[in-house]
């Protein structure tokens, strides 16, 4: 087993557990800009199994359009996470990466896309 600790900044952050994509949330505002106000960001402390992913991303993938302008999705997103945890590492990358190249079609990417998965 390991302990993670995770706090974020406008971030997202998933794990499975049980075939369940369980999402930890984060702060409302990001770490840059001003810094008018002192934030303050939360740490959560989970222990999870060996073997367990977990997968950091920004929301540029989620919120990548179509050419219908639909964006990818949390839903998707999570749905994807569900089917792909237990693959090998480089088949999830592989995976993601045509999944969102299809969504995208000949739309131009809106966004930086950064999505990270970790093995524990």
């Amino acid at each position: 087993q390991s302990q993670v600790t995770f706090a974020g900044a406008k971030g997202i952050a998933f794990y499975v557990q049980d075939n369940e994509i369980i999402q930890l949330g984060s702060e409302r505002y990001s770490i840059g800009g001003s810094l008018k106000k002192e934030r303050k960001f939360t740490n959560q402390t989970i222990i999870l199994p060996e073997n367990t992913m977990i997968y950091l991303a920004s929301d540029g993938y989620i919120d990548q359009n179509d050419p219908e302008r639909v964006k990818f999705g949390i839903k998707n997103f999570k749905e994807i996470l569900s089917k792909i945890h237990q693959y090998p590492v480089q088949l999830q990358y592989d995976t993601l990466l045509d999944t969102l190249k299809k969504h995208i079609g000949e739309e131009e990417q809106r966004d930086d896309i950064s999505v990270v998965g970790i093995r524990l």
